[in-house]
């Protein structure tokens, strides 16, 4: 849909035993393996009990957070989301939570980058009417940088999704430019992009984004991993294992590994029918089998897990993600040289995906 400390690409070593020593052992001594970073998005607007709570929790294993923060209005300007809904007692707003966030982000010296998410339903498209506009890009970069500098972040993610193919050299410059103007100010810029395996991309989405240039713009660039089915498809993996390996093997002909952070789903839908399904978070799931009576299926092929359950006489499918497999989809990232993953979105994942994080 994920958000590093010392962001640093060097290998590890480990301490040299003495010579002699490496004789008798009769092999030289071999790097560590490289870190996998883990950052990834939170949403405090509309579940800040949970999010703060993962947060805070393990803030140990955190490298970058992504706050959603914030949205752009059509004259360039930015401004702060409201709580989601305004009655909802879990939902905070921004001036609640930043010293929060802040707080925990010094104590453990984790770099803090503001997600620019879509604008909601009153200023539809004003992310669409900025980027095609040279005047109002160039508004948008400044009221960006006043934002990062004045606020003291590390720097701004950006997550403006759902373009046109032909918006693809407006977002290559609009980047171009955010990333010079907050390089300037010694802040970082990354982005979200939509999953992709080969140029141009099989959907507007992806098509709108050139990864060769964005990869050059900014600092990390996040792929959106997941939703290879979705709410609007038939019912099946949203992240399956062949389609992960085959995004980073395109990936890294397009940008330097070490820029790149690769999505990690934790959450999956719940299939009434093809084309009619409701999300539901892997903390979620389990329970959600327990209570129908189904059983839970592994599928290490598709990294995924899954359930069918009957309710009104009516056949459910569920797929969401396989905890465990993350694991297998960290060595991928390890093994590929990718800086970390980016997870969408923290207070959804189960008590496994921590184990699995801790592990590495």
């Amino acid at each position: 849909g994920v958000r590093l400390a010392p962001m640093s690409s060097h290998w590890r070593l480990l301490a040299f035993v003495p010579l002699l020593a490496m004789c008798h052992l009769g092999r030289a001594a071999e790097p560590a393996p490289r870190p996998v970073h883990v950052t990834g998005w939170v949403a405090f607007n509309y579940d800040f009990q949970n999010s703060l709570a993962t947060f805070y929790n393990h803030a140990d294993r955190f490298a970058e957070i992504s706050p959603f923060w914030f949205y752009p209005l059509p004259d360039g300007s930015v401004t702060a989301y409201e709580p989601d809904p305004p009655t909802n007692p879990n939902a905070k707003s921004l001036e609640q939570v930043e010293p929060l966030v802040k707080a925990v982000c010094r104590a453990h010296g984790i770099k803090l980058l503001p997600c620019l998410g879509g604008p909601p339903e009153k200023y539809k498209d004003a992310d669409k009417t900025i980027i095609r506009s040279p005047a109002l890009r160039a508004a948008h970069i400044k009221a960006l940088v006043a934002l990062a500098v004045e606020h003291g972040y590390d720097g701004l993610d950006m997550d403006y999704e759902s373009f046109k193919p032909e918006d693809r050299p407006a977002i290559s410059a609009f980047m171009t430019g955010l990333g010079a103007a907050l390089h300037a100010q010694g802040k970082m810029l990354t982005m979200a992009v939509h999953a992709k395996t080969a140029e141009p991309g099989d959907w507007d989405g992806p098509q709108a984004q050139d990864w060769k240039v964005l990869g050059a713009a900014v600092d990390r660039l996040r792929i959106m991993a997941y939703d290879f089915k979705e709410d609007s498809s038939e019912a099946g993996p949203i992240a399956p294992l062949d389609w992960y390996k085959a995004i980073i093997a395109f990936a890294v002909t397009q940008v330097a590994p070490a820029k790149i952070q690769i999505g990690i789903p934790v959450y999956g839908y719940d299939w009434e029918k093809p084309g009619a399904a409701e999300e539901v978070t892997a903390r979620e799931a389990p329970d959600l089998a327990h209570r129908k009576g189904a059983s839970l299926v592994h599928d290490a092929e598709q990294a995924a897990i899954h359930f069918t359950y009957t309710e009104d006489g009516v056949t459910h499918q569920v797929w969401y993600e396989d905890p465990a497999a993350l694991r297998t989809k960290m060595d991928l990232a390890r093994l590929a040289g990718l800086d970390g993953i980016a997870v969408w979105r923290f207070a959804e994942e189960s008590p496994e995906f921590w184990s699995a994080v801790d592990r590495k």
